[in-house]
């Protein structure tokens, strides 16, 4: 299973996922926040992406550097 990054849609997309895709919703989330297990998962990601869906990049883990000085 390979991790996607998120997709954002609007409400009202996803009621048109729905109906287009005639998935249930917990389906459709899943696909959007990128648990990927079948390939309805990728046709639906395919498909919000066409009514207008952002991906959002994962968020990188960045180290604070800390100077001696501020301990």
């Amino acid at each position: 299973m390979k991790k996607y990054p998120t997709i954002i849609v609007s409400y009202g997309t996803m009621r048109k996922l729905k109906m287009i895709c005639k998935r249930s919703a917990p389906t459709i989330q899943k696909a959007l926040k990128g648990n990927v297990t079948t390939i309805e998962h990728l046709q639906i990601r395919e498909q919000a992406k066409a009514l207008g869906g952002v991906e959002v990049p994962e968020p990188t883990e960045e180290k604070e550097v800390q100077n001696a000085d501020n301990n």
